[in-house]
Parts: C-alpha cells; sequence; structure tokens
C-alpha cells in the first residue's frame, strides 16, 4: 500500500510537470468521446453497456468513441472484435487523451497514472457504479478516522487529495432517482449537474433479445457459467445466485464458519437447486473454488449482469447489487453474518439496515436454508411489496433507456456548442 501510495505521488508530479501544460497545447475535438472503465480499464459495468450503446449511435450521430484500457486481456478482447481499443500508456492513447472533449468514466480509478492531468480540460462525465447504503466518496473519507483526528490532518488530506486528482468536479454525475441524488450523490460528489437518468448496466434486463457469443455484450462474460445455468433452469432447476461485497480488511467470505458448502450442496441437489457464487471483483481479494455438483463459480473479474435474468433469488449481505435486481421483480435475501464486524471495521452505512434492505436478514446457515425453501419452494415471499416501494424510490425509471438519457444529455451540454 505505502509503495502504491509512492507511485501515485510521483506520477502526480509528472502529470502536473508533463502533462498538464500539454493540455494546455491541444484543442479538443468535440467529435472525440473516450471511454475508461474500473479495475484499470475493463469492460464491465456501466461503461460498458453505455458503450455499446454509442456503438450502436456512433455513426448517425457523427462521433468518434474510443474505449481505453490499461488491462491487456481487455485490449486483446476488444482488439480482436474490431473495436477502437487503445492501450495505456501509448503516444496514441495519450494523444487521445488531450484532443477528447468528452471523458465517461464508472469508477474512481481513471484519476491514475496522469489520466486526470491529460483529461484536465475535457468534460467528465462520472456514471458511478451503484446505489446503496454505504458511505462513499467525499462522505466515506469524512467519517475516516485520520481525517477526523484534527483541523491540520483534515487539511494535509485534502491537500494531497487534490494534488493527486482524486476528488474531481465532474460536469455531469448519473444518478437513479431523485432519493439518491439529494441523500448521497449531492454530498459525495462534487458536480456541477446531477441528472436522473438510470444506470446503462440494467438496460439489459429489459431487452428481449437473446445476446450470444458473437455480440458486444458477451465480451468479459464468463459464457461457459451463463450457457450452464440456462441449461438447468431448462431441466427445472432453480438457481441462486451469492453475491457478497468485499472487505476492507481482506477477509475470505467463503472461508468464514458461515457457510458449510459441502452440506449446501446436499441442501441444493434435494431441492433442486442451484448455487452460483460470484465474488466481488477486488483485484485483492483471495479467491478459492471448491467443485461441488449443484454450486458453480462465475468468474469474480468478470461482467455478471447478463446472468441476472436467468437466476431466480439473489444473496447478497452489503453490496449494492441488490438494487440493480430489485428491477427484474426477484426475492433477495440478505445474509449479514458479520454485521457488526462489518460497520466497525470496514464501511460506514448512511441509512437503517433494516429499512433500505427489504429482504429477510439471516445470520446463520440454518436460517438462510429455512428462508430459501419458504420462498423457492412454499412460493412464501413477505417482502414483494416493501421491494416494490424501495424500488420506486431508488429508481426513476423502469424502462431500459438509461443510456439513451445520458446520451441525449451530454449531446445537449457539451457536443451541440
Amino acid at each position: 500500500m505505502i509503495l502504491k501510495s509512492l507511485i501515485n505521488f510521483v506520477n502526480s508530479i509528472l502529470g502536473w510537470l508533463i502533462f498538464f501544460p500539454l493540455a494546455f497545447c491541444f484543442s479538443r475535438n468535440r467529435k472525440n468521446i473516450v471511454f475508461w472503465g474500473g479495475y484499470h480499464g475493463q469492460f464491465a459495468e456501466n461503461i460498458k453497456y453505455f458503450y455499446i450503446y454509442m456503438k450502436s449511435i456512433a455513426l448517425s450521430e457523427k462521433v468518434n468513441i474510443f474505449f481505453l484500457t490499461e488491462d491487456t486481456k481487455t485490449f486483446n478482447e476488444l482488439r480482436e472484435c474490431g473495436e477502437p481499443v487503445v492501450l495505456y500508456p501509448s503516444i496514441k492513447a495519450i494523444r487521445i487523451l488531450l484532443r477528447a472533449r468528452v471523458a465517461v468514466v464508472d469508477r474512481m480509478e481513471w484519476i491514475y497514472n496522469a489520466k486526470f492531468h491529460l483529461l484536465f480540460f475535457a468534460k467528465k462525465v462520472q456514471l458511478w457504479h451503484g446505489v446503496g447504503f454505504k458511505k462513499i466518496e467525499l462522505t466515506n473519507i469524512q467519517s475516516n478516522v485520520f481525517y477526523q483526528r484534527n483541523e491540520l490532518t483534515r487539511c494535509l488530506t485534502l491537500i494531497y487529495r487534490a494534488f493527486e486528482g482524486r476528488y474531481p468536479k465532474y460536469d455531469v454525475l448519473i444518478s437513479t432517482s431523485p432519493f439518491y441524488t439529494q441523500n448521497v450523490f449531492s454530498k459525495a460528489f462534487k458536480a456541477d449537474e446531477i441528472i436522473n437518468t438510470g444506470y446503462p448496466r440494467d438496460d439489459i434486463f429489459f431487452k428481449k433479445e437473446n445476446f450470444t457469443s458473437t455480440t458486444l455484450i458477451s465480451i468479459n462474460c464468463d459464457m461457459k457459467c451463463i450457457e450452464t445455468i440456462k441449461r438447468n433452469r431448462l431441466e427445472g432447476k432453480k438457481v441462486i445466485i451469492y453475491m457478497p461485497t468485499f472487505r476492507d480488511r481482506n477477509n475470505n467470505i467463503l472461508e468464514s464458519d458461515a457457510w458449510d458448502f459441502r452440506r449446501f450442496n446436499r441442501y441444493c441437489k434435494k431441492n433442486n437447486f442451484i448455487l452460483v457464487i460470484k465474488e466481488h471483483p477486488h483485484p485483492f481479494f483471495n479467491k478459492r473454488e471448491v467443485v461441488h455438483s449443484n454450486i458453480i463459480y462465475y468468474d469474480s473479474t468478470r461482467d455478471v449482469y447478463p446472468l441476472l435474468p436467468n437466476t431466480d433469488l439473489l444473496i447478497t449481505d452489503y453490496s449494492s447489487i441488490y438494487m440493480d435486481y430489485f428491477l427484474l421483480n426477484k426475492p433477495v435475501i440478505f445474509y449479514p453474518y458479520d454485521y457488526d464486524d462489518y460497520v466497525t471495521n470496514n464501511r460506514e452505512i448512511q441509512f437503517d439496515y433494516d429499512w433500505i434492505t427489504p429482504g429477510m436478514k439471516c445470520f446463520s446457515q440454518d436460517e438462510l436454508e429455512h428462508e430459501l425453501y419458504q420462498i423457492l419452494i412454499q412460493n412464501n415471499d413477505t417482502f414483494m411489496k416493501k421491494r416494490g416501494e424501495i424500488k420506486e424510490m431508488a429508481f426513476k425509471y423502469h424502462d431500459g433507456k438509461s443510456s439513451e438519457r445520458i446520451w441525449s444529455a451530454i449531446k445537449q451540454r457539451f457536443l451541440n456548442v
């Protein structure tokens, strides 16, 4: 962690001394739009689905789109499909960043390795990657013990963050509803404008066509797992997906006492269930797979959204994925077996957990198995109405047209000038 911080500090110095002055020397091409995904530029989540939408209209709208990445796997996959992908750092990538009129991002890592300085004068659109209940960005740093220690440490923290480009001001920030705009995003980000459009990744829930391995949607998906799940559903099996969030302390969730997977596999076989485990793609997560007949592992680094409509129930803990899942109108069970430890040593939450998470809370595997049986076998889903209420609060739109609204906002504000 110290080495990483040192590298970021050195890169920030180079960014201000070399690349920031360069930004003055290049004019921005109003037709150029660059995309940068999370975790070194992966092709996933909101950035992926907004890019796919822009790909479909780029010719008619007369814009040039570029996907930039530091991830060689992503670069090779997109290049093989003929996409305009550019590996960073490179002379070509630097030139594209210096000429971009609009930069679209969906996490915060885009600022590093001098990209903040190269894009200093570009219009920046932050899609972000989830609406839930954890404190994020500025509200998260304000809850940090070091930040709260005294006025000096607070000032030093803010100065250093400003120097490296952390917590930049965005021209447009995407939200999903007035509730999240007012209660979360307006406090967590600096932005000229926050607009309620919905998330591009959720648009796939409303598409009726069946994508194949030859489409852009299939890129960075675990297609082997998806096809296996589809076959199991055709055989009448109920599919449960378990998607826990990561812990800041880097605990291995699947090795905790909360799960006995050998026993759970027997439970699944008895009730004709399939459990899909999709861990968080956090780069420091210690992944371990164990072979069981009715338990399948989805590649944690891959895009999971095309799989979700093919599942029957979600189990999670503190991940914001459950909000997206509500758009499918399917049940969710919460398994916060380490709640006290999580909110004390990992992330502070900003809403009442029971209120914002409409679903049964299970704290042991016995409780979890009982609740799964009640919902999937007995059809006893007691939280359907409450899920609908929270869904309406969290999402202004339920129509699969989020990308269209985002593009309309970008075009109106930054390109028609």
